[in-house]
């Protein structure tokens, strides 16, 4: 019998801390926003003579349902880019697992009795090693494209302000 402890390598105190960055990202920028929509409520009344009442009515609701939107969309890749970290962190631990598995299989470790729960043959190892590679690959990939939207996202919303 072999008894064999492992460190779990994953720490899930990484993902509570990026929600709580995002929280308190969109908290801020509420805060800002909610600011910008009280001065322009506060606007003097001489703008608004020389202007249509309906008009200015509708473009600051258009400008409301403009900002709405750009937070709900941040929001939504903000989840996105902190699922994507999560799968990678699972790929990773997937990947030394195998990688384990390889090293204990080249060594001629395995017994009829520990292949009951997992019959993979070394071939079977390296081939989903390549195929969780390839996944980390797309992850990352992924996380950059995320990134590079929420910046832009980040970018059009300061404009809106």
């Amino acid at each position: 019998i072999r008894v064999r402890a492992k460190q779990n390598l994953v720490t899930p105190d990484e993902h509570v801390s990026q929600y709580e960055h995002a929280i308190a990202d969109l908290r801020n920028e509420v805060a800002i926003l909610k600011a910008k929509l009280a001065q322009r409520s506060a606007a003097p009344s001489d703008v608004i003579e020389g202007a249509d009442e309906n008009v200015l009515k509708e473009a600051s609701e258009n400008w409301k349902l403009e900002v709405i939107k750009n937070l709900e969309s941040r929001t939504s890749m903000q989840r996105s880019l902190i699922d994507v970290e999560r799968g990678l962190v699972q790929w990773r631990v997937e990947l030394d697992q195998a990688k384990e598995m390889i090293v204990h299989e080249e060594r001629g470790g395995s017994s009829p009795s520990s292949r009951r729960s997992d019959a993979r043959s070394l071939e079977d190892w390296k081939d989903a090693i390549a195929q969780i590679e390839e996944n980390i690959k797309e992850n990352i990939e992924t996380r950059r494209s995320l990134a590079e939207r929420l910046q832009q996202n980040k970018t059009a919303g300061k404009e809106l302000q």
